[in-house]
This record gives C-alpha cells, sequence and structure tokens, in this order.
C-alpha cells in the first residue's frame, strides 16, 4: 500500500511541479504524512494531489522566511548593479506614509503571508476589524500608486 501511494504522489508531483528543484523534499513530506494518518483516504489521487499543492505552498513560505530572517542579518541584498524600479520605490515610501496600524496589517499579510485569522490573534484585534484594515491598506496605496502613474 505505501509503495502504491509513493508512486501517486511521484506521478501527482510530476504534473504539479515538473521541475522543481524541492520536489523531492515535497514529496517526503507528504509522504511522511500519509504513513502518520490514522485513516485511509478513499481517493488517494485527489488526497495527494491537494496536500501536495499545500505542502509546496508551505514549504515555499517557509523558504521565503527563512531568506528574509537571512537578509535581516545580513543587510541588504540588492546587487550593486540591480536598481529597484520606481514602482517598488514607490510602494516601500507610499507603505511608510500609512498610518502604522495599516502598515502592519498589510505587511503581515502580503509580505510575510499570514492569514487574517492568524493577524487577528497576533494583534489582539478581531478578524473583521483586520479585514477592514487590509481594505483601507489597499484603498490608500491603490490611490497612491494612481497618481504616481498619472505624473
Amino acid at each position: 500500500m505505501k509503495y502504491l501511494m509513493l508512486e501517486i504522489l511521484n506521478r501527482e508531483a510530476n504534473l504539479i511541479m515538473p521541475l522543481c528543484h524541492y520536489r523531492d523534499d515535497v514529496i517526503q513530506e507528504v509522504f511522511l504524512k500519509y504513513i502518520n494518518l490514522n485513516w485511509e483516504p478513499k481517493n488517494k489521487g485527489a488526497w495527494a494531489r491537494r496536500v501536495l499543492i499545500n505542502s509546496r505552498i508551505d514549504f515555499i513560505r517557509k523558504w521565503s522566511r527563512q531568506s528574509v530572517r537571512v537578509a535581516d542579518e545580513m543587510g541588504p541584498l540588492v546587487p550593486k548593479a540591480t536598481v529597484p524600479t520606481p514602482f517598488f520605490i514607490d510602494l516601500e515610501q507610499e507603505m511608510k506614509n500609512l498610518p502604522e496600524k495599516l502598515s502592519e496589517v498589510f505587511r503581515l499579510r502580503y509580505f510575510e503571508g499570514w492569514r487574517e485569522k492568524t493577524i487577528s490573534k497576533h494583534l489582539g484585534k478581531n478578524r473583521c476589524v483586520v479585514s477592514r484594515d487590509l481594505y483601507e491598506a489597499r484603498k490608500l496605496l491603490r490611490v497612491a500608486l494612481k497618481e504616481y502613474r498619472a505624473q
């Protein structure tokens, strides 16, 4: 049974992420999840596909958070030959102009990849308040960037 599941995982991984360098790591993680299950999935292919996709997303988020931590410790990692585009410069500047509570919520959601529920627990706010703050931050950034592009 376990060998069959490994074949299903390999087949699904080839379809979902054929050329990813971390493909084997994700397959191993999903296979360990399968071994530790207390129940048997009815449709193994659908279960494998869903868990592979979620594990791949988790792997990317974990990797990006680790690279952000390393970047914080080492300082800026932008090569000297690379010049940031005006759009990113303006986004960074406009985020500084946002009220602190809005910029914090926006940063956690879109740069750290946190969900609204997690943000609300972390900040001790209601999820609806976090949702409203995200809406306000997006609205203010949208207006500011439209003004910039109009120049």
